[in-house]
């Protein structure tokens, strides 16, 4: 049981077919997620967003507990998907990230601030 705490998993877990299906793959997963792997409950989350039309909450949720777990990704990708609907919450875990070394997390954080300082240019030529 311990190596499934450490396990990663990618899409390329299915091989090449198609993918499979949520029950299945909650299945699969469930035995890695219940062991602590934050890669394998970062998978459930973005295939439970992504692939459910009914599941988007239940997909998020389970990202932002990988991201408690301290995967990266995960709190990068739950900041992009939270960012129109809660961009305080989404403007804190891109913080998070980046302060942890997350490379994407850094390069939008400063894209968010080169937007802001061009916006502010626009609104006071000349200075």
């Amino acid at each position: 049981p311990r190596f499934r705490s450490r396990v990663v998993f990618r899409s390329r877990f299915w091989a090449c077919s198609r993918p499979p299906s949520l029950e299945w793959l909650r299945k699969i997963l469930r035995p890695y997620i219940q062991c602590g792997n934050p890669s394998a409950t970062h998978f459930l989350g973005m295939a439970l967003y992504f692939c459910s039309k009914n599941e988007k909450r239940d997909g998020i949720r389970i990202l932002l507990e990988a991201t408690k777990r301290g995967h990266l990704d995960s709190t990068y990708d739950a900041a992009l998907i939270l960012r129109k609907c809660n961009p305080a919450i989404s403007s804190r875990l891109l913080k998070r990230a980046s302060f942890l070394g997350h490379m994407p997390s850094s390069i939008e954080q400063g894209h968010r601030h080169i937007d802001k300082i061009i916006d502010e240019t626009k609104m006071n030529p000349g200075q």
